[in-house]
């Protein structure tokens, strides 16, 4: 039972320039109660608040399908976009990130990559597999609705599809 409020998850699929890391006093995501999903961002650097220790960093990912593999993913990387990987600017390198293997060893097993590292997590956002929408002009009337597409991506839809998979766990 969440006190604070009707939820306990949200997701947020705004970013800015990690300058924003120092600028505050204190963390607006402190309430333990509730896990903040934030994306990366798309630019192949993670823009805060995802650097930020207090949420979950959510990246991106492309899906492929090969005859020899069938389905598989790999991170997001079709420039000009890309999923938003890296190091925070001015965060700690948190606890849970003391024993990831990519730590063990050169260049990053030095003290200018002990910063935290993000994504934590990542899910769909290539453009090229993205989630396919309709929307309609609201006529009640199928024969006479007008209908458009769009294509879905990005790291702002990969924090949602995560946000909504950990709403049913």
């Amino acid at each position: 039972d969440n006190p604070y409020g009707a939820t306990n998850l949200v997701t947020m699929s705004w970013g800015g320039n990690a300058i924003y890391e120092k600028n505050l006093p204190t963390s607006p995501f402190i309430n333990k109660n509730i896990c903040y999903f934030a994306s990366t961002g798309d630019y192949s650097f993670p823009t805060y608040p995802a650097t930020s220790p207090d949420v979950l960093a959510v990246g991106g990912t492309s899906m492929y399908y090969e005859a020899a593999k069938g389905v598989y993913n790999s991170v997001w990387n079709t420039p000009p976009a890309a999923s938003g990987t890296g190091f925070a600017r001015t965060y700690a390198k948190p606890s849970y990130q003391n024993n990831l293997p990519v730590f063990a060893s050169a260049p990053y097993n030095t003290d200018a990559y002990n910063k935290r590292c993000v994504p934590d997590v990542s899910s769909l956002a290539d453009p090229a597999t993205g989630v396919l929408i309709f929307i309609t002009d609201g006529n009640p009337s199928a024969a006479d609705a007008k209908i458009r597409t769009k294509q879905l991506a990005g790291t702002s839809l990969a924090s949602p599809i995560l946000c909504g998979l950990f709403s049913h766990s």
